[in-house]
């Protein structure tokens, strides 16, 4: 409220109005909270807590479903999500915010609402609570903590990187992006509008890789972790498999939204290939396909099928 602060409270329509007061201390107590801490730009509060625990130094969760809100600003934030002990702490936001108690039931809603904001939980790493992160407008980077996470996009051209844990993301309007790498979980991507990439990272490992149609939906499995990624109004997958002796199967993508698969098969080097034995199968479709296939250096191009496929760094080994 200017330089000032309100905090409200709901039961009994409590309005208390701060001035030069630098830290609050909320204790929820029990039962299932809603906690929203807006922008505190302008004011002196420089530190918010907020306490879930069930009774007054009672040291544990109230056993409900609680919920905290962070809202960012119009500015481009940096915000980060860590772990103090047993406390979620978020620095970046005008002012500090220190969950305490917090319960894998409870949830922690950051918003970074306008301006190209960075929200980076992957410090955490355990889920002591769960993490909904939402970049808003702008062009936003996410990456997700090790609980399965909640992650927004929203309008622009975003990066969201799951993390470890099974997560749910939404892309938002814009051309996004979502990343994945070895040790991340079973994610299930939602790509929305715009032109939307998959990218995945593989290991040194022999691994196998599967991209078929599920419906109009798409699954990208890999056989190290029994990784599954469910994918929906995404339009291109670049995988890059590195080393080890990988088998890549491309399968009838008939129905889907996927319009080119990029397969490289270069090891750490990123100009080779890796020096092992790779074989990539692209399956045709069950009419009369006319496909073509093309070659720029050691880039094989399969095309005449519904997603154009190009696998970069090719060797005779493959």
């Amino acid at each position: 409220n200017g330089g000032r602060v309100l905090f409200f409270r709901d039961v009994a329509s409590v309005v208390m109005d701060l001035n030069d007061v630098e830290r609050i201390e909320f204790h929820a107590l029990g039962g299932t909270d809603r906690v929203i801490v807006n922008d505190l730009t302008g004011t002196d509060v420089t530190r918010v807590t907020v306490d879930l625990e069930g009774v007054l130094d009672g040291g544990a969760g109230d056993g409900q479903a609680d919920v905290v809100t962070a809202n960012g600003s119009a500015a481009a934030e940096t915000v980060t999500l860590s772990l103090s002990g047993t406390a979620v702490v978020a620095n970046g936001l005008a002012a500090q915010l220190v969950v305490e108690h917090a319960e894998t039931s409870d949830r922690l809603v950051v918003n970074g609402l306008d301006g190209n904001d960075r929200i980076d939980a992957r410090a955490q790493a355990t889920a002591a609570m769960a993490l909904t992160l939402d970049g808003g407008v702008g062009n936003d980077a996410l990456f997700g903590a090790a609980g399965a996470d909640l992650l927004l996009g929203g309008d622009g051209d975003d990066l969201v990187v799951g993390g470890r844990g099974n997560d749910v993301a939404f892309l938002g309007a814009g051309n996004d992006t979502f990343a994945w790498v070895p040790g991340d979980g079973s994610d299930t991507v939602e790509g929305q509008a715009g032109t939307d990439d998959l990218s995945v990272t593989g290991s040194a490992a022999n691994e196998t890789f599967g991209i078929a149609a599920n419906g109009g939906r798409v699954l990208f499995v890999r056989d190290v972790g029994s990784v599954v990624l469910d994918l929906d109004d995404v339009e291109r997958i670049q995988l890059k498999a590195l080393g080890g002796a990988d088998t890549i199967a491309v399968h009838d993508l008939t129905g889907t939204d996927i319009i080119r698969v990029g397969i490289d098969l270069a090891g750490t080097t990123p100009a080779a290939g890796d020096g092992a034995a790779d074989a990539v199968s692209v399956d045709g479709t069950v009419g009369a396909d006319i496909i073509s296939l093309s070659s720029s250096g050691s880039d094989i191009g399969i095309g005449g099928l519904v997603a154009t496929v190009v696998v970069q760094r090719t060797e005779a080994i493959d």
